[in-house]
């Protein structure tokens, strides 16, 4: 099986599965309406609006349904039903093309494709990558259609089943993404616990674990190191502390998630301790910056997002 193309599309086609394969809609991903209620995490994000096509009293229907629950969307008309294309070469293409109305993290994206160029011409997948707080995947499926050796880690069971579907429906042919259900917070429990506060702000609270998570996965960590490990929209200092343990010579740490800012706008995350103070992401790296590079810091709204970005590298053998 050839490895599914990941193409950026920007229309939404809520037709029947099977309508929408006979007479697909040029430029449309098909998420069936009757499907839609499950597979919110397949559309573009909330500060997108969301451009419905097909019938018209579908679309309106559909388009009622997104702003019940809180989407900005609209009725596009008088999009053209795709023709063939006869050509072999471009035929066979558009048969590996899968759209996608979803995106991964923008930065993420960003460093995704730095590291494409900076891999040059070389041979074989670009390696492993180890994505924590995974959620429901996107930034694990989309590096795994990038070509990495993925493994996924997320507290919630049932983010990891949208994972998994995403997978399944996104990333065919590709190296199947290992999704691993633990407490990534307790992975500093191996050592001297480093606590996860704020400015005098309360400890990290005790987690509550879902029932579909046995104790055997309490206080996971990794038993491999990896060529990058990100992290996004999570924060446990003390875990941030263990990162550059867990990269190869050569790899990247990847991470952003929200500041003081952000909190002081929009009232979330809930707990000081989930934020970070100005410039705090960068001392947090400070330590073992001699034998890392950082590649990027920065701090900004992002949108209606205020976040720090932060991309180190390990320094190669014999740097």
């Amino acid at each position: 099986m050839n490895p599914t193309q990941l193409v950026k599309r920007e229309l939404l086609d809520p037709r029947p599965e099977n309508e929408a394969g006979l007479r697909p809609i040029a430029g449309a991903v098909n998420i069936p309406f009757a499907e839609l209620s499950a597979r919110l995490h397949e559309l573009p994000p909330k500060s997108e609006i969301i451009q419905v096509v097909g019938p018209p009293d579908l679309a309106t229907t559909v388009v009622e349904w997104l702003t019940q629950h809180g989407r900005v969307a609209r009725v596009v008309a008088g999009q053209a039903e795709a023709t063939a294309d006869t050509s072999p070469v471009r035929s066979e293409a558009r048969a590996n093309e899968v759209g996608r109305l979803w995106e991964p993290s923008a930065f993420l994206e960003e460093v995704a494709g730095q590291l494409r160029l900076c891999a040059g011409e070389s041979p074989g997948a670009p390696g492993s990558a180890l994505d924590l707080a995974c959620g429901s995947g996107r930034n694990a499926v989309f590096l795994a259609c990038c070509g990495w050796k993925v493994t996924a880690v997320d507290i919630l069971p049932d983010a990891l089943d949208l994972g998994r579907e995403l997978e399944r429906l996104y990333a065919r042919g590709w190296h199947a993404v290992k999704w691993i259900c633990a407490d990534i917070h307790t992975a500093n429990a191996g050592g001297t616990p480093q606590p996860n506060e704020y400015a005098g702000g309360t400890p990290w609270p005790q987690q509550v674990l879902p029932e579909r998570m046995g104790p055997q996965q309490l206080g996971w960590r990794p038993d491999e190191q990896f060529d990058l490990v990100t992290m996004f929209r999570y924060l446990d200092r003390g875990l941030v502390r263990q990162l550059p343990d867990w990269v190869k010579p050569g790899g990247s740490i990847v991470l952003e998630t929200f500041t003081t800012e952000h909190r002081q706008r929009h009232g979330r995350p809930a707990r000081a301790a989930h934020v970070l103070r100005p410039g705090e992401l960068r001392e947090l790296f400070a330590p073992v910056l001699s034998r890392m590079r950082l590649r990027h810091y920065s701090e900004g709204w992002r949108g209606a997002e205020h976040t720090a970005r932060l991309w180190v590298q390990c320094s190669a053998p014999g740097n």
